[in-house]
């Protein structure tokens, strides 16, 4: 009788249960945090035992490195709607980038970016949120009052953006 289970460490996860959640993961049904939510492991487990699963698997091989090659572009995405998402939901630069697949310290080398550009401002929100956060600290309402300001003048700005198209 064959062992049928998938062993990378010492979690074991059925093959066919994993196959089925690989392909799910593949065809865009579920991230990396859903997927290891369903199989009740951590999304570094998942891709793990996903990379390890995929080298018996030829065929969902190729679907994964286009899938990780497609990722890779970013000029479809507005990096200012994202930091504006972020401000509004009050939530880490990390949330965003498991959210949209990115890649680690994407969102963040983008935002800095916009310290020397006209997106200063939004730049100097996100840091106030972000230092904020990370010092388990209550923005004061000046700070609160500044990136509210800010949210509003960048979805005006994107509305506007958007009737030119």
């Amino acid at each position: 009788m064959q062992n049928k289970k998938v062993k990378t460490s010492t979690i074991e996860i059925e093959d066919e249960k994993l196959g089925k959640v690989v392909q799910r993961y593949l065809e865009g049904k579920l991230n990396l945090k859903q997927a290891g939510k369903e199989l009740e492991i951590s999304d570094q487990t998942f891709k793990k035992k996903m990379l390890f699963y995929l080298e018996k698997h030829e065929d969902l091989r190729d679907k994964y490195e286009h899938k990780k090659a497609k990722r890779a572009y970013y000029g479809s995405l507005d990096f200012r709607k994202l930091a504006v998402e972020m401000l509004e939901n009050s939530c880490t630069q990390k949330e965003i980038e498991e959210k949209y697949e990115l890649k680690p310290k994407t969102l963040s080398k983008k935002v800095s970016a916009f310290n020397g550009s006209t997106d200063k401002e939004l730049y100097r929100a996100c840091k106030m949120l972000a230092e904020a956060m990370m010092n388990k600290k209550e923005l004061n309402n000046n700070e609160v009052e500044y990136i509210e300001v800010i949210i509003k003048k960048y979805k005006m700005k994107f509305e506007y953006e958007e009737k030119e198209r």
